[in-house]
């Protein structure tokens, strides 16, 4: 059985982690259009890596065109390199939010409405940046 006063902080306390899930929400839902944004640029230069890599191959064949071809890639590890950190990142943010949804209360929402889709994302990123780095150490492996 339980006092009036303790039935009171207990309804204040509901109040407050039902305020909180409700600003935790809101902020997620403020936050996904900026992931959604990196994931694109992501996407963009690994894009832009392929096609650098696809011209390396062809620049490979020609013996006077080494010096140029090994530029290149050079350039494309680099590029490769600068989306590891952010891939990283990216997979260690999600890793909060899931922890923080669980522990929120809000798992419902996050994992049927945009957990999923962010995962998926991400695995799709990081098995065309794990297959680019496979291309390339097979194409320096040829030089």
């Amino acid at each position: 059985m339980s006092n009036s006063s303790e039935t009171k902080n207990l309804a204040a306390n509901l109040t407050s982690l039902a305020m909180t899930n409700n600003d935790t929400r809101k902020f997620l839902e403020g936050e996904l259009p900026k992931l959604n944004t990196s994931l694109i640029a992501a996407g963009k230069k690994i894009t832009e890596t392929n096609t650098s890599i696809a011209k390396m191959k062809t620049d490979l064949g020609d013996a006077a065109k080494e010096k140029l071809a090994m530029k290149r890639a050079k350039d494309a590890e680099d590029a490769l390199q600068l989306l590891k950190p952010r891939l990283s990142a990216i997979q260690a943010h999600t890793k909060h939010l899931e922890l923080e949804t669980h522990l929120g209360n809000m798992s419902l929402f996050i994992e049927d409405e945009v957990n999923k889709d962010i995962q998926q994302s991400l695995e799709s990123v990081q098995d065309t940046f794990a297959n680019q780095l496979e291309l390339h150490s097979k194409t320096l492996k040829f030089t």
